[in-house]
């Protein structure tokens, strides 16, 4: 019975059993290009400066909370939705130019298929 017993003291040290693997990218390293990410930034803070400026707006002209449920809530779904709007159509322009890029290169790549025999 002893001899089928995990020993508890390791001889070899985890990081030896692994491999690293050095020379691989990660999949998961996609990002997207500066601008999408600038954009979709700068819509973020917009959004949270107009959230901020209705709530000291708010609470200097001492508005109910009802009040200030309406005006926050109407404004945030006016401004994110057009927010939105401005932010798909610069990632979806940004994303398409890329596109005939690769399609390029792909070609360029592409071993031509032999003539075919009539």
């Amino acid at each position: 019975m002893a001899d089928n017993e995990i020993s508890l003291d390791r001889q070899i040290p985890v990081e030896a059993e692994i491999p690293a693997v050095e020379g691989k990218k990660k999949k998961d390293d996609a990002r997207f290009p500066v601008l999408i990410e600038f954009t979709i930034t700068l819509c973020a803070a917009i959004l949270v400066t107009v959230f901020l400026t209705i709530v000291a707006m708010s609470l200097l002209t001492g508005a109910t909370l009802l009040d200030f449920l309406i005006r926050t809530s109407i404004s945030i779904l006016i401004i994110g939705s057009l927010l939105t709007l401005i932010a798909r159509q610069i990632s979806s322009g940004m994303l398409i130019s890329t596109v005939p890029e690769e399609r390029k290169q792909s070609d360029e790549l592409k071993i031509p298929n032999p003539p075919e025999v009539k």
